[in-house]
């Protein structure tokens, strides 16, 4: 049986703005564009929304490194039907030298993702891929969401790496899009393995895409 699906997408814009203060610290300035999140629905009535509850624009300014920020992405089943849902995050990366954080020295310069975090339990990561501009990371809820409910946050905060002192301009624009994706709970019969489920998924957006040529 053919299942429903929905995407909705949120482009969380995360603006580096950094200048050397007098004390000769880095600071930088993390801010979160206005973001219209809409229930997209499908003829089956599947319809996601995608909100980070926790985001305080306050909270985010005059970010030295290795600062956290509260950032909780979560997904609320909007529509009629059970469905299974999945995120796809992508933290942009640049090749800059970071300071050691047991002795605090320089380092060579190497690619790292600027943001990290650590993933709740309610979360399995799918898939991992890195390029040169960013690591992009799917994760799928390892529970079925019913019509009202709303996941758990995948991730509580996002740090910002340890960098070095001028190593981000301050004109630098930095994104970390976050997409959010449902299926609908009846793809298979007896289907629960979530990563199985996402490949459904694709599998239907791949159908979909041929059917709109």
């Amino acid at each position: 049986m053919m299942g429903k699906r929905i995407e909705t997408v949120a482009f969380v814009m995360l603006m580096a703005a950094l200048f050397a203060a007098s004390s000769g610290i880095t600071v930088a300035y993390l801010t979160d564009t206005p973001v219209q999140l809409t229930n997209l629905i499908t003829p089956g009535e599947v319809s996601v929304k995608l909100t980070e509850p926790a985001w305080d624009e306050e909270k985010a300014q005059k970010l030295l490194p290795d600062t956290k920020v509260p950032k909780n992405p979560v997904l609320e089943n909007t529509g009629k039907i059970d469905a299974w849902m999945f995120l796809k995050i992508s933290v942009p990366v640049r090749n800059i030298r970071l300071v050691d954080d047991q002795n605090n020295k320089k380092q060579n310069p190497v690619s790292v993702p600027l943001f990290h975090f650590t993933a709740e339990q309610s979360w399995e990561l799918i898939e991992k891929s890195e390029t040169e501009e960013a690591n992009t990371y799917i994760f799928g809820y390892r529970e079925l969401v019913r019509p009202g409910e709303i996941t758990r946050p995948v991730f509580e905060n996002v740090t910002l790496v340890n960098y070095l002192e001028g190593e981000l301009t301050e004109k630098e624009k930095l994104e970390m899009p976050i997409k959010a994706m449902a299926l609908q709970k009846n793809v298979s019969e007896d289907e629960t393995d979530i990563a199985r489920i996402y490949e459904i998924y694709l599998e239907q957006e791949e159908r979909g895409l041929k059917d709109e040529k």
